[in-house]
């Protein structure tokens, strides 16, 4: 996962975890090579002094407390997938809440069908450790996921992240690979989304979507040597998709994971690069969405990033365990609330959010207590906010990552929670 930072009323904090993001509709499959409709509507509802939208001032800080006019920012970190040659400890992704004591409702369509929803608040964090601890227990292949098998909602997610990556960080293999997709569609999640092309994915993981009849939101994931290091996995990519019609298998494309959070590029060179990039994909026979994926705040401080034609829909990494402020119960308003203050700064252009999920076991962030039963509420808010338009965060316990800050970061697996 990369960076993720929440949006509230507060004062600003930086913590860190793991993120993990999401596109299209509920029981849809999208083709890259025509447009649909993406619509949400998100609804959420605020106790707090009221304020509008636009009110607000875009002089928003992540590391220092300042304000959206009522709300302020608050930056808050997780640590996403990242491609095995620079795993990465933990990232960011932001999320933001709205004070305000009237309903905010926001509806946005984009092309290709599906729905989106999601939010985010901020927080301050506490030193106290939750006595609840996830089953790290795995077999060799993969990592498990954190809780017991009771499904926690009938809603299945548009897609899940997923890792090519077993427990000491080697890679998988075919069949590794082909086993997790089996349990994965036996879920009936017929999308994943993955950061990069390392570890042989090519062949290994989006070589095998057809056989399951999955498909994939794929990731050109942006380390810290900067913005070229996506060119190799591109052309990989290029060759890839412009073969037996593999574009068809391509709901969309995220250029970079939290990238400007995790300091690897400026906004402007993330934009100028996208657009570069776009032209390629597009003359080599890709028609589907392109975008990146940042927290909040990257979108709110940088508007013209979000702004511009080169993004077709604002992609968001929202963690509500990463602001203080929120809990479990609250988790998919949080999201809501994400989804609606990023809209207002990108001038009304699509939210979706590419990751979002709760861990079941870590450091207590102010409401937030890791546990495998808050896991369980805010995985089930989650799903229940977004009726499953997202990218939820993440298949199985991710044991190759360090702990992080917060001891959260290897506890996000929710497979087992998943009808």
């Amino acid at each position: 996962m990369s960076s993720a930072s929440t949006i509230t009323s507060g004062t600003t904090s930086t913590t860190e975890s793991g993120l993990s993001t999401t596109f299209s509709t509920f029981g849809t499959s999208l083709s890259s090579s025509s447009s649909s409709s993406f619509s949400s509507t998100v609804t959420s509802s605020t106790s707090s002094t009221s304020s509008t939208l636009t009110s607000m001032t875009t002089s928003i800080s992540s590391s220092s407390s300042s304000s959206i006019s009522s709300p302020t920012v608050t930056t808050t970190s997780t640590s996403t997938t990242a491609p095995i040659t620079t795993i990465p400890s933990s990232t960011s992704s932001s999320s933001s809440s709205i004070d305000s004591t009237t309903e905010l409702t926001t509806t946005s369509t984009f092309s290709t069908t599906g729905s989106v929803q999601s939010t985010s608040t901020s927080t301050s964090t506490s030193t106290s450790v939750s006595t609840s601890t996830s089953d790290s227990s795995s077999d060799s292949s993969s990592s498990s996921a954190s809780s017991s098998a009771t499904p926690v909602s009938t809603i299945i997610p548009y897609a899940i992240t997923y890792s090519p990556y077993n427990d000491d960080g080697s890679c998988k293999t075919s069949s590794e690979v082909a086993s997790d997709f089996e349990l994965i569609v036996s879920k009936q999640i017929m999308t994943v989304r993955i950061y990069g092309t390392d570890c042989d994915s090519i062949s290994t993981v989006e070589g095998q979507l057809d056989d399951y009849g999955l498909t994939v939101v794929q990731g050109l994931w942006i380390d810290d040597t900067g913005v070229d290091s996506i060119d190799t996995g591109l052309d990989d990519l290029i060759t890839w998709g412009s073969e037996n019609s593999n574009w068809d298998l391509v709901e969309m494309i995220i250029i970079g994971n939290e990238a400007v959070s995790n300091g690897y590029c400026t906004a402007d060179e993330l934009l100028t690069k996208i657009t570069s990039v776009r032209t390629q994909l597009q003359d080599a026979g890709y028609t589907g969405p392109i975008t990146t994926a940042e927290s909040p705040d990257i979108f709110i401080n940088n508007a013209s990033l979000c702004q511009s034609d080169s993004l077709d829909l604002v992609g968001i990494n929202s963690h509500p365990y990463f602001d203080a402020s929120s809990s479990a119960e609250s988790a998919g308003t949080f999201n809501e609330n994400q989804i609606a203050l990023t809209k207002a700064a990108c001038n009304d252009k699509e939210v979706f959010i590419t990751e979002s999920g709760y861990p079941s076991a870590g450091i207590v962030n102010g409401g937030n207590v890791p546990s495998v039963a808050n896991q369980k509420i805010a995985i089930e808010k989650i799903l229940e906010a977004s009726q499953g338009n997202l990218i939820i965060f993440t298949v199985y316990n991710d044991l190759w990552k360090s702990l992080g800050p917060y001891g959260v970061e290897q506890s996000f697996g929710i497979i087992d929670l998943l009808e």
